[in-house]
């Protein structure tokens, strides 16, 4: 998850009916896929499937296969340690899906359209 995702799952442990434009989900709910968007200045990534796609300025792509570096002192809920390695055939499907979220929250913002 990351933190678009907190008020949704808020919300959720609520009970509130709410209507959203936004990208956000409840974590907690039966359906959710894990996913996590994230971003730098000039990289924007989806960590999904455990696989990191990064995309940035002029085109570039990069995808990091992600495996977990399990810590036998912390609780499996909360083990965070991943080694990274490229990966060794590229997910278009993923590339798309990134470039996907980020033009269509940029498309939003620019167009008002989080706005009624």
């Amino acid at each position: 998850m990351s933190q678009i995702d907190v008020m949704p799952t808020v919300f959720g442990l609520l009970n509130f009916n709410y209507q959203s434009k936004f990208f956000g989900q409840d974590v907690l709910k039966s359906d959710y896929k894990p996913r996590a968007l994230i971003a730098t200045y000039q990289n924007l990534g989806l960590m999904k499937d455990t696989i990191l796609t990064i995309i940035s300025p002029k085109q570039q792509t990069k995808q990091l296969q992600l495996n977990l570096v399990p810590n036998p002192k912390i609780g499996v809920e909360f083990q965070l340690m991943y080694d990274q390695k490229p990966l060794e055939k590229a997910r278009p499907d993923l590339i798309n899906e990134t470039i996907s979220y980020y033009q269509t929250a940029s498309d939003m913002l620019k167009k008002k359209k989080y706005q009624k």
